[in-house]
């Protein structure tokens, strides 16, 4: 969805979150919000803490995580162990869920999953007084045995009043784009808009600007989540 000052991400109807050290669902925090497995890793924990005044329940499902044309797809699999897939985090507490990889990693190219968490008999009432239950998206990467490659191309077309970057991902491991700032006269604005958008390897993905601020841009400058800073040319309105 592309609003004044967010980009269109193309996102599948999951709670996403990425780049924060603890995912916010009401009262509930998941810690860590990304897990990263691999052949010398294959086990990880995430802590679910419940901060409400009532136990939450949650159910789990595990997906494995593709992308086709930049649209994310999600497949059933039982190629992870998550325990407990249910369990109850009494109010003040917290819940330890386990994630161990079954099998060896894939040779060539980084495998993802993500992790879905469903709440049960929800409590949470919306502004209406309807009840509404948490589900909460977290994803799992699984390094290759090889070495890693992390390779990105960056561009971006103009098409009257809107900009769009696309970013392709040529290595084998997943991009993550964090924060764009745009470029003017040779000067940085100190208030980039934040992404969160993965690129999953060889896929690409479209992020689109309408705010004026950004269209009148000599440059856009994406920030990547391994620290890559990459500045990409914008192309002139056409006279």
């Amino acid at each position: 969805m592309t609003t004044k000052y967010c980009a269109r991400l193309g996102l599948i109807g999951f709670f996403i979150a990425a780049g924060f050290g603890a995912c916010w669902a009401a009262v509930v925090a998941f810690l860590p919000v990304k897990v990263h497995l691999s052949a010398t890793q294959p086990y990880s924990l995430i802590t679910v803490r419940n901060q409400s005044a009532v136990p939450v329940t949650f159910e789990t499902s595990l997906f494995r995580w593709q992308q086709r044309s930049g649209v994310d797809a999600l497949i059933p699999s039982e190629d992870l162990v998550v325990s407990p897939p249910i369990f109850v985090v009494q109010a003040g507490k917290a819940q330890v869920v386990r994630i161990r990889l079954l099998d060896a990693p894939d040779a060539e190219a980084e495998t993802h999953f993500r992790i879905i968490f469903n709440e049960l008999s929800s409590t949470t009432r919306n502004k209406s007084g309807h009840l509404v239950a948490m589900t909460v998206s977290l994803p799992v990467f699984v390094a290759p045995i090889s070495k890693v490659s992390a390779n990105v191309e960056t561009a971006v077309a103009r098409s009257g009043q809107i900009l769009t970057l696309t970013v392709a991902n040529q290595g084998n491991v997943h991009a993550q784009l964090g924060r764009v700032y745009r470029e003017k006269d040779g000067e940085r604005d100190p208030n980039p808009v934040s992404m969160l958008g993965y690129v999953l390897p060889g896929n690409k993905r479209e992020f689109t600007f309408e705010q004026p601020d950004y269209v009148i841009a000599d440059a856009l400058v994406a920030i990547f989540a391994d620290g890559q800073e990459i500045r990409v040319p914008v192309p002139p309105p056409r006279q």
